[in-house]
């Protein structure tokens, strides 16, 4: 699979090749693009893959992120410390820079995927926005 950002928004293209150490071509089923996302469970997967995806490739279109020691930092806790990332949630400041009210932070504290959504709000606020110093400030 492989995606990239066309003016109307995201596009997935599939292709398949036949490699010699696989063992799926040997079975009965034929799959289809669908058929084998149904049977993998990829819907679901999906719904933590599609924004993150769509920021790295927005990203990449502008060239060579040009961060100081702050945003990689930011970037790094919430790419791969979720523990840490909810603590700075609970910040003050993060939570007024991203109008979060109190059943979006409970489900935030118990749901990896509203927390993984928060994340995508705050990369690309982060990355992408006017306000991204003011974010920077909130996300010390």
């Amino acid at each position: 699979m492989g995606s990239r950002l066309t003016a109307q928004g995201m596009a997935d293209y599939y292709f398949c090749r036949q490699l010699d150490y696989c063992q799926g071509f040997a079975g009965e089923v034929e799959w289809t693009v669908r058929s084998w996302r149904a049977d993998q469970g990829f819907d679901e997967y999906e719904q933590g893959r599609r924004e993150w995806l769509e920021i790295l490739l927005q990203q990449g279109l502008q060239g060579p992120l040009q961060a100081n020691a702050r945003v990689r930092r930011i970037f790094t806790t919430i790419a791969y410390d979720p523990d840490r990332f909810r603590r700075m949630i609970l910040e003050p400041a993060f939570r007024q820079s991203f109008h979060l009210d109190n059943e979006e932070l409970n489900s935030i504290m118990t749901n990896d995927l509203a927390l993984l959504k928060v994340s995508y709000r705050c990369l690309n606020a982060l990355l992408f926005t006017e306000a991204a110093e003011r974010i920077k400030e909130a996300l010390v």
